[in-house]
């Protein structure tokens, strides 16, 4: 269902809606924020932002980051190694970053010069994709950042049992 006047961030709002979970439109309808869990041990806020790039092209944008930022010391080389092989195995429009701070943040998001190119379906693909990347990585990924388990540990839970 394409409609050239389809509001992105407004879909992304009914979504979380429908998935029953809290949100806020910020800034004029330009963000939505939620947190998302997979455990009590394991949260991260989701913010997804419409934004221009240029003059013809604009970007749905979606950010999902752990409430705190990782460790700084002991293990940020192998955490980052892990995002390396992670983000090679990746078959969407995104990735796990790790920032100067050691903010953590999974990014996926759609380009398009026209709302007419969106539609329903594909956002809420690309937002559950963002969603099911954190869901299926953080819990590694907080593992090896914070010495609970090595690197190969991890990547052979995630790749050499399938």
């Amino acid at each position: 269902m394409s409609d050239s006047k389809l509001d992105p961030i407004a879909v992304v709002a009914e979504i979380f809606e429908q998935e029953e979970l809290d949100c806020v439109v910020l800034d004029e309808g330009v963000a939505v924020k939620t947190g998302m869990s997979i455990d009590d041990d394991l949260s991260w806020e989701c913010v997804v932002e419409a934004a221009p790039l240029s003059e013809d092209v604009n970007a749905l944008l979606m950010f999902s980051r752990p409430p705190e930022a990782l460790p700084n010391e002991g293990h940020l080389l192998e955490t980052l190694q892990l995002l390396n092989r992670i983000n090679s195995q990746l078959l969407t429009v995104g990735g796990f970053e790790i920032d100067l701070d050691h903010e953590l943040t999974m990014r996926t998001g759609l380009i398009y010069e026209d709302t007419s190119e969106l539609s329903v379906e594909v956002i809420a693909h690309t937002l559950f994709i963002n969603w099911a990347e954190m869901g299926r990585y953080l819990p590694v990924i907080m593992d090896v950042a914070y010495g609970r388990r090595t690197l190969e540990e991890c990547w052979t839970e995630l790749y050499d049992a399938e």
